[in-house]
């Protein structure tokens, strides 16, 4: 990784999407070093080869551009709970609860961040990650649903849904302790974080 005081790249030009992508994934690179608010458009605009006015071009203000890089990484915890490729409906709990251990396992200094609340300050920000947590919970249930009948609404569902977001909060803070001090297995960690969901919403 450059030092801060390494000449910035040759500027060239890209279409705005295609720049708009390559500044959110320089955020995210940054954001495996340093805390989401200690990214600096300033350092974000070097490494891109732009001028910090030209960032300002493509994101209204320094927090408009923390909440995408938030809503980005929030995508990758995403797309690790639930890869393109299909798996039996019997394994798609048990995959995604592996996919989310993984995800704490490569970035736990990002999810202790978001763990910690210290994305509340901003309120938007806190509902980007509010929302993804919904989201997340509401794919865990369908998938422990997976091949069997569920309640679709009432007030059992309604327990239910609250139950597996209230689960995400116990699994957030586990997984972030086993990373720092490995007290079981890590099938033995898969297999109670699974047995705890079944149990929480079942």
């Amino acid at each position: 990784m450059p030092e801060d005081d390494a000449p910035a790249p040759a500027r060239s030009r890209m279409p705005p999407e295609e720049r708009r992508r390559q500044l959110v994934g320089i955020g995210l690179g940054l954001l495996r070093e340093r805390p989401l608010d200690a990214i600096t458009v300033d350092e974000v605009a070097r490494r891109a080869g732009i001028s910090r006015g030209l960032l300002f071009h493509y994101f209204a203000s320094k927090q408009a551009f923390h909440r995408e890089v938030a809503a980005a990484g929030l995508r990758r915890l995403h797309r690790a709970m639930w890869p393109a490729d299909e798996r039996p409906a019997d394994e798609r709990l048990r995959g995604a609860i592996d996919g989310y251990l993984a995800f704490v396992e490569r970035r736990p200094g990002r999810v202790m961040e978001m763990a910690g609340g210290s994305w509340s300050a901003d309120p938007e920000l806190a509902a980007i990650l509010r929302d993804a947590r919904a989201t997340i919970a509401d794919g865990l249930l369908a998938a422990a649903d997976a091949g069997r009948d569920a309640p679709a609404d009432g007030p059992l569902a309604l327990l239910r849904t609250q139950s597996a977001r209230a689960w995400l909060a116990f699994a957030e803070q586990l997984a972030l302790d086993w990373v720092a001090e490995p007290s079981v297995e890590r099938e033995a960690l898969v297999d109670h974080l699974e047995a705890s969901f079944r149990a929480a919403t079942g």
